[in-house]
């Protein structure tokens, strides 16, 4: 959401993001072959930031 105030001079908007709080998943994968030299399989996963939000506040001048 934004508000500019009549002539432009100032502003504040409103955001918010991942609005649901879900775990979003980005992107997946596995590395490493089990057994081999000792090393282990690994599963990994990004993710998206949990629900953020805030407010912004413009002057100009």
């Amino acid at each position: 959401l934004n508000y500019s105030a009549p002539g432009g001079r100032y502003e504040i908007e409103a955001f918010a993001l991942n609005l649901t709080d879900h775990r979003i998943r980005t992107s997946s994968g596995v590395s490493g072959t089990p057994g081999t030299n000792g090393l282990a399989t690994v599963f990994l996963s990004n993710y998206e930031p949990p629900r953020t939000w805030g407010v912004r506040v413009r002057a100009k001048f």
